[in-house]
C-alpha cells in the first residue's frame, strides 16, 4: 500500500507544480466550463501582484463586469483585474477561496452578490471549494456537525489536486489526447443540465423563487462575505460588494418581502465591514435588450455596467 500511495502523491505534486498545465488550462478552458479547474489554474498562474483587483461572483458576475475595459480605466493606477468565476456557486465558495486570492497580492475585490447566491440553505453540491482554515469563521459548530460529510471530503479535496479535480483532470487528458474537445465537453454539459430541468431541478435562482421559507442571516454564505472582507483589511486592501444586476423581468416579479430582507443585511454587513455597496438602484436601468438570457448581460448590457462600476470605483481603488 505505500509504494502506491508515494507514487499518487508524487503524482499529484508533479501536477500542482507543472506550470505548463496550468498555463495551457486558463488558455483553453472556457469560462462556465469545468470552473473549479480554470480558477485554480488563474489562482496558480496570475503574477504576485498588489495591483489585482479580484472579480468574484458566479456567472453572471462574469457577464457584468468587463475586465480588460477596467484594466484599461485603472491603468494609471497599475491595477489589473482578475476575473475569478464560478457558474452556479453560492457565495461561501469564495470565502473559501479567500487565502488563495490574497496569494496572489490582491488587495481588492469586487464581489458580486445575489439573494439566491446567499441563501441560508447551503448546497454543498454547489461549494466548489474548501479551506479548513476559514470554516470557523464560516460556519457554526451545529451546521459543521449537521454535514459531516461535507467537511471530510473538503479536507481531503484541499489536500490533493488529484482528488478535487478529478473529474476535471481525466476530461483534460481526453482533450490533450485528441479524443474530444472543450467545445464537445461543453455541449454535453448543456444537455446534462437541460435533463436537469426537465427532472425539476431548475438552478440557484428559480429555486429561490420556488422557496416558502423566509430566509434567515447571518448564514454561512453571508459569513464568507464578513471574511473575506476582513481578511482583505488585514492586508491593506478592501472589499466591495456588488448587486448582481437582475433581469427586467425577473426584477418585477422578485418579491420585495425577500429582496428587502436581503439589501437590509448586505448593507448592514457594509456599514460594519466599511464597504462600498453598489446596489441593483446605483446600476443604469437595464432592458431585456442588455441581456443575453433570462440572466446575463450581453455585451451591451456589460458596457453600461462596467462604466457605471468602473467610476464609482476611483473613489475606492
Amino acid at each position: 500500500m505505500g509504494v502506491p500511495l508515494l507514487a499518487l502523491v508524487a503524482v499529484d505534486r508533479a501536477i500542482v507544480g507543472y506550470r505548463p498545465h496550468w498555463e495551457w488550462v486558463v488558455r483553453e478552458v472556457a469560462p462556465n466550463q469545468v470552473d473549479t479547474y480554470r480558477v485554480e489554474a488563474i489562482l496558480r498562474t496570475t503574477p504576485r501582484d498588489a495591483g489585482n483587483v479580484a472579480i468574484l461572483g458566479d456567472s453572471t458576475a462574469l457577464a457584468a463586469l468587463d475586465a480588460p475595459t477596467l484594466d484599461e480605466a485603472f491603468a494609471d493606477r497599475g491595477r489589473h483585474f482578475v476575473p475569478i468565476t464560478v457558474g452556479g456557486t453560492q457565495t461561501v465558495s469564495f470565502g473559501f477561496l479567500t487565502n488563495a486570492i490574497l496569494a496572489t497580492g490582491a488587495r481588492a475585490a469586487v464581489l458580486v452578490v445575489s439573494p439566491y447566491g446567499t441563501r441560508a440553505e447551503v448546497d454543498h453540491g454547489r461549494v466548489e471549494f474548501y479551506d479548513v482554515r476559514a470554516v470557523p469563521s464560516l460556519f457554526t459548530l451545529g451546521e459543521v456537525l449537521a454535514a459531516p460529510r461535507f467537511h471530510l471530503a473538503g479536507i481531503a479535496a484541499q489536500s490533493h489536486v488529484l482528488i478535487r479535480q478529478q473529474w476535471a483532470l481525466r476530461q483534460a487528458a481526453q482533450v490533450w489526447l485528441g479524443r474530444t474537445s472543450w467545445a464537445r465537453l461543453e455541449l454535453d454539459s448543456l444537455r446534462g443540465r437541460l435533463r436537469a430541468f426537465r427532472r425539476g431541478e431548475f438552478g440557484p435562482i428559480l429555486e429561490w423563487f420556488r422557496a416558502r421559507v423566509p430566509e434567515t442571516y447571518p448564514n454561512p454564505n453571508t459569513r464568507a462575505i464578513r471574511y473575506l472582507a476582513r481578511r482583505l483589511r488585514a492586508h491593506g486592501g478592501r472589499l466591495v460588494l456588488m448587486e448582481s444586476p437582475p433581469h427586467p423581468v425577473l426584477d418585477l416579479v422578485m418579491a420585495s418581502r425577500r429582496l428587502a430582507p436581503f439589501r437590509a443585511h448586505m448593507t448592514e454587513i457594509a456599514r460594519r465591514e466599511g464597504l462600498v455597496y453598489v446596489t441593483g438602484d446605483d446600476l443604469p436601468a437595464l432592458e431585456p435588450e442588455d441581456f443575453e438570457d433570462q440572466t446575463h448581460l450581453n455585451a451591451r448590457g456589460r458596457a453600461r455596467v462596467t462604466a457605471v462600476v468602473a467610476a464609482r470605483l476611483r473613489d475606492v481603488l
